[in-house]
């Protein structure tokens, strides 16, 4: 019985308010979010490299998550790219 609770509290669909319902998860947010991803991979990356702290299989999965958290940079910074070049020109009209 618990768990269809927590489910239902932390799907923000579900049971939010009516601001996190109603929040603009523009281009800039993926873009912050995304660098938090990206740092938070690089240091889980260093940290398994370290002797001590020996987990193969956890540093295979860090590798590709830090391949795809610079890809999603990548994508954030041409879709910004490209908004604003198209600002520009709708402003040139």
């Amino acid at each position: 019985y618990l768990l269809p609770y927590l489910i239902w509290k932390v799907v923000p669909t579900f049971g939010a308010s009516k601001g996190v319902e109603n929040k603009n998860f523009s281009s800039e947010y993926l873009f912050w979010n995304s660098i938090i991803f990206a740092v938070f991979n690089y240091f889980m990356l260093i940290l398994t490299t370290f002797q001590y702290f020996h987990w193969p299989v956890l540093r295979q999965y860090v590798i590709h998550g830090f391949q795809l958290s610079l890809y999603l940079i990548l994508a954030t910074l041409l879709i910004d790219s490209l908004k604003l070049v198209r600002s520009k020109k709708e402003g040139n009209k």
